[in-house]
């Protein structure tokens, strides 16, 4: 999963999408909901991204 994201400090919406295997429009309601459990950022009024070690760190807990 790291590989799909080498060199990256940030992924947006579509790419977390793929990476995850959910639509593009429910991973953007994940991403806004408070149940999140990674960091998400907003970068002016609308650009959504999400830092690839916050990701990682969540998506790693998953597999203890």
């Amino acid at each position: 999963m790291r590989e799909k994201m080498k060199g990256k400090e940030f992924i947006n919406v579509t790419e977390l999408a793929e990476v995850l295997g959910l639509s593009v429009s429910y991973t953007y309601n994940f991403v806004k909901s408070e149940e999140c459990p990674f960091k998400v950022l907003l970068l002016g009024k609308k650009r959504i991204v999400i830092p690839v070690n916050s990701f990682c760190k969540w998506y790693e807990s998953l597999e203890d």
